[in-house]
């Protein structure tokens, strides 16, 4: 029987499980600066995480408060020129763990998480690509190239939990929501660290057995979707645990994907998207999309339509894709949970998905110290935003075809299969 978890023994384990695989524990933080970002109903778990960093070293901790709210009002009213002045004060909070190699987490669990969708889907685009622009030091030599410890983990919040069970009452809502989250983190074991980096383990090791396939392309089948996606020859399949940087850390808690960087040039075929996705702040649902010569030639969208055609607006690279990632539906709770929770970190790790925008240039065999040019030349995408979409479900189909043209079956009826089920 499964213990049952009292909302402070979720908040400790939470901490503990980023500071110890998000952070990459003593290893990770120790004598570094360490960055919170968060919400206001996240602040009690902000505080568990800023006592268990101090404990093993961490020098300093530093909090942003992230607010959808905030964001929309100076959105709404800000000018055109104000709407895009980021803070250097804001923006170095991120930008300074680069040469110090600190650590950050993002806390997914915000009030009024739609708060965007209520603003000008092409003001919302402009004010997020500033930001982005902002710590453009950041991803380029933080997060891109690994050197920096960083971390996105979910917490239940009302309002977020209203938007999953919207007939719910807020406190109810906030219950259910944060057992799924205990569930998918598996905080209810004791051993819940240990099993976390034995997940990393095996998501590496399927990682190694897809790499061994010298994979040309893969091919999506499914209820409106034959999409093929190309892969550079220098492509190749990685997890959510990272160890490039010399610190062995979780990027995402939950993980259960492998990914990869594909070849912006050769994308073809249809996609329906398979579950809801926020972007910008504006929900996006029943999607479907063509692509042509790796661009999106046309989409269609039952909701959400203008917020994706300003996302697709951002710059040429938001039209391609910079990520392809498999997820077998037989390995992840999350899926397990019949649970479609409106956010990119959980629904991600659901289903296989393709993300528009810029790609992950550590997926490529020498890819971060590339130039521009080199990555360019190799078809790995250059962008101002990174939009992951869900593809999959159980009755999608996934084939690899091998360089030599032979074939095999890596997901089936959504489920990891042959040799990829048990790696």
């Amino acid at each position: 029987m499964k213990k049952s978890l009292s909302d402070q023994d979720v908040v400790r384990r939470t901490a503990d499980l980023v500071v110890q695989c998000g952070f990459g524990g003593r290893a990770g933080i120790e004598g570094k600066p360490v960055h919170v970002y968060h919400s206001v109903p996240a602040y009690p778990l902000t505080c568990a995480i800023s006592e268990a960093a101090y404990k093993i070293g961490a020098r300093r901790v530093d909090h942003t408060l992230w607010s959808p709210r905030l964001d929309a009002l100076h959105v709404q009213y800000a000018s055109d020129e104000g709407l895009v002045d980021v803070s250097p004060t804001w923006a170095n909070r991120w930008n300074d763990l680069v040469a110090v190699r600190g650590a950050t987490v993002r806390i997914e669990g915000v009030d009024d998480p739609l708060a965007l969708a209520r603003c000008d889907p092409k003001r919302v685009a402009r004010f997020e690509q500033a930001r982005m622009l902002a710590r453009q030091h950041f991803y380029d030599e933080g997060l891109h190239k690994n050197i920096t410890p960083w971390n996105i983990i979910p917490f239940a919040t009302e309002d977020w939990a209203r938007l999953i069970f919207p007939s719910m009452s807020p406190g109810a809502a906030r219950r259910k929501l944060q057992r799924a989250l205990v569930e998918v983190l598996g905080l209810h074991h004791p051993d819940y660290i240990k099993r976390w980096w034995a997940r990393g383990d095996r998501i590496a090791a399927r990682s190694s057995l897809l790499n061994e396939q010298q994979i040309d392309y893969l091919i999506f089948k499914g209820p409106g979707t034959n999409l093929k996606v190309g892969l550079s020859s220098e492509a190749r399949f990685g997890g959510g645990m990272q160890d490039d940087g010399g610190v062995r850390f979780f990027a995402n808690l939950p993980t259960f994907e492998n990914y990869t960087t594909p070849d912006f040039r050769r994308t073809e075929g249809r996609v329906q998207v398979t579950r809801p996705v926020l972007i910008n702040g504006q929900t996006v649902d029943g999607l479907t999309v063509w692509f042509k010569d790796g661009v999106v030639s046309r989409f269609t969208a039952r909701v959400g339509r203008k917020a994706f055609a300003a996302m697709l607006e951002t710059d040429d690279g938001a039209k391609r894709l910079g990520e392809v990632a498999l997820v077998g539906i037989d390995d992840s709770p999350i899926f397990s949970t019949g649970i479609v929770f409106q956010s990119v970190l959980l629904d991600e790790n659901a289903a296989c998905h393709i993300a528009f925008g810029r790609a992950y240039s550590d997926r490529l065999v020498g890819g971060t110290s590339m130039s521009a040019a080199q990555k360019a030349e190799i078809g790995c995408n250059e962008s101002k935003v990174h939009r992951d979409c869900m593809i999959s479900n159980e009755e999608t189909t996934v084939v690899a075809v091998r360089r030599d043209g032979s074939r095999i079956t890596v997901i089936e009826d959504g489920a990891w299969a042959g040799p990829f089920a048990n790696p």
